[in-house]
C-alpha cells in the first residue's frame, strides 16, 4: 500500500482519508521518500500528533523555515502545553541566528510558559513557609510536572540557575575573590562541585539535577575559566581601586571633621600600613622602591600626645582602614560620625 501511495496508483477516496490519517503510515511514507512535501496531504490528526512532528523535526532539521511551519501548526492545534512547550525548545535549539524571527518567537514563547510556571511555583512557596528549604527556588515542581520531558527539565534547570545569579545579585568573579586567595583552591576544589555546591544553598533538587546533567553548566565553566585567566589582574585592579578609596576616604575624614592634626594622610595610611603588615601592597600602589618609600615613612605617630578629640577620630579613622584594608572586593564604605551615627561616604571611582 505504501508503494501504491507514493507512486500515485490509484486508491479509493474512503481508503485515502484513513491513510492520510494514520501517523503510522504517512510517517513510513516520508521516512521512505525523504519528500516534505507529503506533510501537506497529512490529515490535521497526523499534523496534531507530538511524535510525528518530532519525526518531522528530526528528519529535516536542515529546514528550519519548512519546520517553522509544522511546529506552528502542532502548536496552534495541540492542547497539551508540555508537549507545545516541548516542540516551542525544540526549535529554539535548531535556529542559531540569535536574531532570526523565528528563533526570537520561540524563545519568547518558552519564557512566557517558563514565567508562568515560576509565578505559580512563587505563589507555592509563599502558602508553604514551613516547607521553603525543600521547596528552594522550586525545582521540584519542575521535576514532578515535566518528568516525560528532559529539554523542558533542561530549560527550566538553565533558567532557574540564571535567576539565581540574576535575582541575589551574585557577580561570580566577585564572589570566587571574596572567598579564594587563588584560582588554584578553587580547582582543587573542581569547577562542577563548586557550582553544584553554590547551587544547593538555593535549592537542593536541583543541585541534585545538575550533578547528572553536568552539561548545563558549560556557561558557567566557560566564565570561570575567564575568571582564572584575569584572577591576577582583577587583583591589581582591586588593590588599585582599595588604595584609591583608601587615600580619598581618609583625606575626606580629616576634611569633613575638620580635624587639626599635625599628621596628613600619606602619615596615617603609612602609619596603618606597617600596623596591619601591607605595607609591600601600598609600595606596589605607590610604585616606590624601598629608599623612597622608607624616606617618606619616617613620621612618628605619638598616639600617647594626641587629644582626646584627635585620639578619638583617629580610632575611628583606624576602623576605616582595617576594614577597607581587609576587602578582597571593593565595596563602598559606611562612616561613623562622633554620634556613631553611620554617615555614607560617596566616593567616586
Amino acid at each position: 500500500m505504501i508503494r501504491d501511495y507514493i507512486s500515485g496508483a490509484y486508491i479509493d477516496d474512503k481508503t485515502l482519508d484513513i491513510l492520510e490519517d494514520s501517523v503510522q503510515f504517512m510517517t513510513q511514507v516520508i521516512a521512505i521518500t525523504k519528500d516534505k512535501n507529503f506533510y501537506n496531504l497529512c490529515g490535521n490528526k497526523v499534523k496534531s500528533d507530538f511524535n510525528f512532528v518530532k519525526f518531522m523535526i528530526d528528519e529535516f532539521k536542515n529546514d528550519k523555515e519548512y519546520l517553522s511551519l509544522v511546529a506552528d501548526n502542532f502548536i496552534a492545534q495541540s492542547n497539551n502545553e508540555i508537549e507545545k512547550m516541548d516542540i516551542i525548545l525544540d526549535m529554539c535549539g535548531l535556529i542559531d541566528d540569535k536574531e532570526d524571527f523565528n528563533y526570537i518567537k520561540y524563545c519568547t514563547q518558552a519564557y512566557a510558559f517558563y514565567s508562568e510556571k515560576k509565578l505559580e511555583i512563587e505563589i507555592c512557596k509563599q502558602s508553604n513557609i514551613e516547607d521553603k528549604s525543600l521547596i528552594g527556588e522550586g525545582f521540584i515542581f519542575v521535576i514532578e510536572d515535566y518528568s516525560s520531558s528532559l529539554l523542558i527539565k533542561d530549560y527550566f534547570a538553565k533558567r532557574l540557575l540564571f535567576d539565581i545569579f540574576e535575582e541575589y545579585d551574585i557577580d561570580l568573579e566577585k564572589y570566587l575573590h571574596q572567598r579564594y586567595s587563588s584560582f588554584e583552591k578553587v580547582e582543587s576544589k573542581g569547577m562542577n562541585n563548586f557550582l553544584i555546591e553554590f547551587v544547593k544553598q538555593y535549592d537542593s533538587v536541583l543541585a541534585s539535577y545538575l550533578m547528572i546533567r553536568p552539561y548545563l553548566l558549560n556557561e558557567y565553566r566557560k566564565e570561570m575559566l575567564r575568571i582564572k585567566n584575569n584572577w591576577r589582574s582583577y587583583q591589581k585592579r582591586v588593590l588599585e581601586d582599595k588604595y584609591d578609596l583608601l587615600f580619598e576616604t581618609v583625606s575626606k575624614y580629616i576634611d569633613d571633621y575638620c580635624l587639626d592634626i599635625s599628621y596628613g594622610t600619606m602619615d596615617i595610611i603609612m602609619y596603618f600600613a606597617k600596623v596591619y603588615n601591607v605595607e609591600a601592597e601600598l609600595k606596589e600602589f605607590l610604585g616606590f622602591e624601598e629608599e623612597l618609600y622608607n624616606e617618606m615613612n619616617d613620621s612618628y605617630i605619638d598616639l600617647e600626645k594626641m587629644d582626646v578629640y584627635s585620639l578619638k577620630h583617629f580610632n575611628l579613622l583606624r576602623n576605616m582602614i582595617k576594614r577597607i584594608l581587609s576587602q578582597r572586593v571593593i565595596e563602598e564604605p559606611d562612616v561613623y560620625n562622633s554620634s556613631n551615627n553611620l554617615i555614607k561616604i560617596n566616593i567616586k571611582r
